[in-house]
């Protein structure tokens, strides 16, 4: 396997896939890597599912209509958490954590959040009272040629350009920034939750390291509705934690009482502990 710093800068949204189906070997890797993903740092239950509807007819395929963001694709992933205090946060962690194992076996995903028709997945899942669906990826073979509203989209978006270190990163508080020789070993760590994605690259997380220990505290720069934004702190968590881990970094997330959020952001999500 890469290194997950590989797979991070390796990962793009894909929108345009081979229409080749894919083989029932290629089926079965994405289904196991999808199934060893169940569980976030929180315990939530999560719940990955491959819908394939190669063989279905014209009818039955607008049921999972994506209102022509996506092309080619036969597979997608429906990604289902409990419905629980901590689901969001969880799910971001254990979907963008798959996202990553299948970008390392040169598969392609995009996360979707409504540009697709919901209750089709919903149907095909038998999604329970007690769960919500979060998301919905296509999965499989990029396409050399990517359609128009592929290019603009990611015209639209600007993927690549990402925000420098002084603006997402600070030590003690907000207007502070965090040098990379004061992260240390984390900035590794840091520089990957940079790179990772965001809806229309926004980049919505601010991290506050404490002076004199390893707490890194997560913050949201933007309002918005509560699963957006743990979904969004969710996928910062993922990448860096794996990061950390790959180092041999060692801490655990925990969600702290009392955090207040500093000047410019609209909340605290989660902190990082590192021993």
């Amino acid at each position: 396997m890469s290194t997950i710093t590989a797979c991070i800068k390796r990962r793009v949204s894909v929108r345009t896939f081979e229409p080749s189906a894919l083989s029932s070997e290629q089926k079965d890797l994405i289904a196991g890597i999808l199934r060893t993903n169940s569980g976030g740092p929180f315990g939530t239950p999560v719940r990955l599912e491959l819908v394939d509807i190669c063989g279905a007819n014209r009818a039955e395929s607008k049921k999972y209509g994506t209102f022509g963001f996506v092309q080619g694709a036969r597979c997608f992933i429906a990604g289902v958490a409990k419905n629980a205090e901590k689901g969001f946060l969880d799910f971001g962690y254990c979907f963008e954590k798959a996202v990553l194992e299948l970008t390392d076996q040169n598969f392609g995903t995009c996360w979707m959040a409504l540009t697709y028709n919901a209750e089709g997945f919903k149907e095909k899942i038998n999604l329970r009272a007690d769960e919500a669906l979060m998301i919905v990826s296509p999965i499989g073979i990029p396409s050399g040629k990517r359609a128009i509203v592929d290019l603009l989209i990611k015209t639209i978006a600007r993927p690549r350009r990402r925000k420098p270190w002084d603006r997402l990163f600070f030590l003690d508080t907000i207007g502070t920034p965090l040098s990379r020789a004061s992260a240390g070993l984390y900035a590794q760590a840091l520089e990957c939750v940079r790179l990772a994605p965001s809806a229309a690259n926004l980049q919505p997380w601010r991290i506050v390291k404490d002076l004199a220990r390893n707490s890194f505290h997560f913050f949201m720069k933007k309002k918005g509705s509560r699963t957006a934004s743990e979904l969004h702190a969710g996928i910062a968590m993922c990448h860096f934690g794996l990061a950390a881990a790959e180092i041999g970094l060692k801490g655990v997330w925990k969600v702290l009482d009392g955090m207040e959020s500093p000047e410019g952001c609209s909340h605290y999500c989660v902190s990082w502990e590192g021993e």
